[in-house]
């Protein structure tokens, strides 16, 4: 696990060297591949995936495993342009007419 630290990014601002934005050859992979063998796998002795951390941000947006992926659209401030339909009938209906508007362009 020590090798890992060794190709950390280096946030460090050295305009002094020119740097090629790829390494050539690519660093070896991390030491736990050498536990995946045909052996290992025969034997059901794989390793564990790591655990799914349960908060995590991705693009600045907070997202918490345990709560709804997607928030419900009244906490986002938006009004709600529909109302309660009757039957599924009524939305069947909706949906037919709105096809055939798309059809007819």
């Amino acid at each position: 696990m020590g090798d890992y630290n060794r190709y950390q990014y280096n946030d460090e601002d050295d305009s002094s060297e020119e740097e090629e934005p790829f390494d050539y050859p690519p660093p070896p992979p991390p030491y736990f591949y050498q536990n995946f063998t045909a052996i290992n796998a025969e034997r059901g002795m794989l390793p564990l995936p790591p655990p799914v951390p349960r908060r995590f941000t991705v693009f600045g947006e907070r997202y918490d495993m345990m709560g709804p992926l997607v928030p419900p659209i009244n906490q986002h401030k938006i009004p709600k342009l529909y109302g309660r339909y009757a039957s599924m009938a009524h939305v069947r209906a909706q949906m037919k007419s709105l096809n055939a508007s798309i059809m007819a362009c």
